[in-house]
Formats: C-alpha cells, sequence, structure tokens
C-alpha cells in the first residue's frame, strides 16, 4: 500500500471515530484553549504514520514557524528524558495546538466531561472503549512503525535511513532496539498481538 494511501486511510479511521464518538460528547467540558491534556498527561504518543503526516504539513508552514517548531521539538527532545511531564512541542503561547488538522489519536481520543486541573480527565467509558478500538485499527494500518512521544517519532523520522526502512516496509524492530527501550516506545506489530489476543477474550467489546 503506498504512503498516499494509507494517509487516506487514516483520515478516514479518524472521520469515523469522530462520528461514532459523537453520542458521549453532549456534556464534555473541553473547549479551545484549555491544553491540560498537552501539559498534563507527559507522553503526546504517536504511530510513525502519523508523525510522518505531521511532518508533510511541516513542510508547508512559513520557513519562520517550521524553525519554531522544529526548535520546540529539539528542545522537548532534549529535555523529556529528565522530566516526567512536559508540555507539547507543538503547543503555542496561547494554549492553542500548531498543527490541530493532523494531530496524532492519542490527541483526537481525549474527551473529559469534566475541568480537568489537578483531578485529571473524565472520560466516558465507552469513549474510552472506542478509542481502545480505533486505537487498535491505526496499529495495523501501521503495523510496520512504531509509537512514542511524538518529539522521539519525529526525530527517528529525520534520520534518512531509518525513514527509508520505515517507508520501504523493511523496518525491523532490532535495528532500533536500543532507541525503543530508552524512550518507551511500542512495537506496533506487537500492540496488534495484544489487540487481537483481547479480542479473542469472553467479554470483550466484540463478543458482547
Amino acid at each position: 500500500m503506498s504512503q498516499a494511501n494509507r494517509f487516506k486511510k487514516l483520515r478516514k479511521i479518524y472521520k469515523e471515530f469522530n462520528k461514532e464518538a459523537r453520542k458521549y460528547l453532549e456534556h464534555v467540558a473541553c473547549k479551545p484553549g484549555c491544553a491540560d491534556c498537552c501539559i498534563d498527561v507527559g507522553n503526546i504518543d504517536t504511530t510513525t504514520l502519523e508523525a510522518m503526516a505531521i511532518l508533510k504539513h511541516l513542510k508547508t508552514l512559513k520557513p519562520s514557524k517550521r524553525q519554531l517548531l522544529y526548535a520546540n521539538i529539539k528542545k522537548n527532545t532534549r529535555e523529556k528524558p529528565r522530566f516526567k511531564r512536559m508540555k507539547c512541542p507543538f503547543l503555542d503561547s496561547r494554549n492553542f495546538c500548531s498543527i490541530y488538522k493532523v494531530r496524532p489519536f492519542s490527541c483526537r481520543r481525549l474527551f473529559s466531561v469534566r475541568t480537568c486541573g489537578e483531578s485529571g480527565p473524565a472520560i466516558p467509558r465507552g469513549l474510552w472503549e472506542l478509542g481502545e478500538e480505533t486505537l487498535g485499527r491505526i496499529y495495523r494500518l501501521d503495523h510496520f512503525g512504531i509509537t512514542g512521544h511524538v518529539s522521539y517519532v519525529i526525530n527517528l523520522l529525520n534520520d534518512g535511513r531509518f525513514k527509508e526502512l520505515y517507508v520501504s516496509g523493511k523496518l525491523k524492530p532490532e535495528i532500533i532496539k536500543d532507541t525503543i527501550q530508552k524512550y518507551d516506545m511500542i512495537i506496533n506489530r506487537a500492540a496488534v498481538q495484544k489487540f487481537n489476543v483481547l479480542k479473542l477474550m469472553p467479554g470483550s467489546p466484540d463478543k458482547a
């Protein structure tokens, strides 16, 4: 499957999630400028496919804006290992997302029925389960990739050798084993296997 088709399928998965999620969003407290999940969650995770979409989007920005975001990514990559929780590199000074159109699913799935603050988000159970099911679909679509904090994955893709192996579908986790362990990344193929096992368990959503 071509990269363009993967992007197309990814957008379709997002769209289908949005459609199914509407029934849970009547009492959502989230609003523009609310950014607790962009600051206090800790990891802003992305799959390699989603990170490719982000990089593609960054190329369309004005050079000054693009340079600022790359500087944020560099700083975030350097400082994140020392801090468990750290502001997303794409969050601007007004607490708005600089890449909202191509934000990863880890951001798209978070809706809270109360203002977060110190207590964190309150996500309806059905919405959380829908998010997990959708995440499994994204892992399957990007089954030969990895998932991790957005800055780390983008940095890997900026390595020409890694990007070449990923795009060609020849990426093997053992090639970047040390990086995966250091930055606590997920191998998507392994995640797909986990989701497949859960589907077979009694009482799983597919068996309800």
